[in-house]
C-alpha cells in the first residue's frame, strides 16, 4: 500500500504497507491507513496468513490503520513495535487538534500479541530492528505540528518509538524505514554505524515539506547508497531533487511495486 497505485486494479491511500519475503520468512511492515492493503495483497497473489511477523514503524494511523485486520488475517504472526508506540498522538491543524494514533479498539485487540522491541532485536533470522537514532541531521520540519501529551500541555512528539528494519542480503545490508520522523539522514547514519555500508534504502523519507537546502543535505547521507527507493511521505519534489543529484539509482515505488533485492530476499 502506498499513496499512489502502480497498477489500475490496485487500491491506494495515504499510508504505507510493505510485504517483505526473505525466502524463509515473511514480514508485513506497517499496515496502511485501513484494511485496503489486504485487497491489494490478494490481487498480487500474496498470502498474508503466512506472515511470521507484523512490524509497526511508529504509531500513526496511516501506518497502523489496518493492524487489527492484519492481525486477524495472520493469527500466527507476532506483532512488534517500539516503546510508547500506542500513546495518544495528535496533529495540529487549522481546525484544531486531531487524534492520529492507534485506535483504542486496535490496541485492545492486539495487546496480547504486541511485543515491545529495542535496537538490535532480531525479528526473524537476517532481519533486525534499528532504533535509538543519532541526531546528526535536523528532524523533519513537519514534526513541529505532530504532538503528544506532556505533563502540562501538548509537546512535540519525540518519536522515540520509531523503528526501522535492517535486512541482511547477499548484496549487503538493506535499510527499510516507514516514515523517518527521526530524520532519514539520522536513520541512515545509524545503519552505517552498525554495518559500514548499505546496498539499498527503501521507504518513506519524510522530505515532502523540507526546503531544497535541507534535501541537498540528505543527498550527502545517501550518495554512497547504490539503490534508493522512496515513497509515501518522501514527496515528488524531494524525489525529483534527489534524482537530479544522485541519478537513476533514485526511484519511486507505489502500491504493487516489486523491488527485487538479491535472492532470497524480495519485497512487495
Amino acid at each position: 500500500m502506498e499513496n499512489e497505485a502502480g497498477r489500475s486494479d490496485l487500491r491506494f491511500e495515504h499510508g504505507l504497507a510493505l510485504w517483505i519475503d526473505t525466502g524463509e520468512h515473511a514480514i508485513l511492515f506497517d499496515t496502511g491507513a485501513s484494511p485496503a492493503f489486504m485487497e491489494n495483497a490478494e490481487r498480487l497473489g500474496i498470502d498474508l496468513s503466512t506472515a511470521d511477523a507484523i512490524v509497526i514503524s511508529h504509531g500513526h494511523h496511516d501506518h497502523v490503520g489496518g493492524l487489527a485486520a492484519a492481525a486477524q488475517m495472520a493469527p500466527g504472526a507476532a506483532i512488534f513495535a517500539g516503546p510508547d508506540a500506542t500513546v495518544l498522538k495528535y496533529a495540529r491543524r487549522d481546525t484544531g487538534l486531531r487524534e492520529i494514533g492507534f485506535d483504542r479498539k486496535t490496541i485492545d485487540a492486539v495487546a496480547p500479541r504486541l511485543r515491545v522491541v529495542q535496537d538490535g532485536h532480531a525479528i526473524v533470522p537476517g532481519v533486525s530492528v534499528l532504533s535509538d537514532f543519532p541526531m546528526d541531521f535536523p528532524l523533519p520540519v513537519d514534526n513541529q505540528r505532530l504532538l503528544v501529551r506532556g505533563d502540562a500541555d501538548m509537546v512535540p512528539d519525540p518519536f522515540t518509538e520509531e523503528i526501522a528494519l535492517l535486512l541482511e542480503t547477499d548484496s549487503g545490508p538493506v535499510l527499510i524505514s516507514g516514515c523517518s520522523h527521526r530524520g532519514i539522514g539520522n536513520i541512515v547514519a545509524k545503519a552505517l554505524e552498525r554495518t559500514g555500508r548499505l546496498a539499498a534504502v527503501i521507504g518513506g523519507f519524510h522530505l515532502h515539506k523540507e526546503t531544497d537546502e535541507r534535501i541537498m543535505e540528505i543527498t550527502q547521507a545517501l550518495k554512497e547508497v547504490p539503490q534508493i527507493h522512496g515513497a509515501h511521505c518522501t514527496g515528488d519534489r524531494a524525489l525529483d531533487l534527489l534524482k537530479s543529484q544522485l541519478g537513476p539509482k533514485v526511484a519511486a515505488f507505489h502500491a504493487g511495486s516489486v523491488i527485487e533485492l538479491v535472492l532470497p530476499f524480495a519485497m512487495s
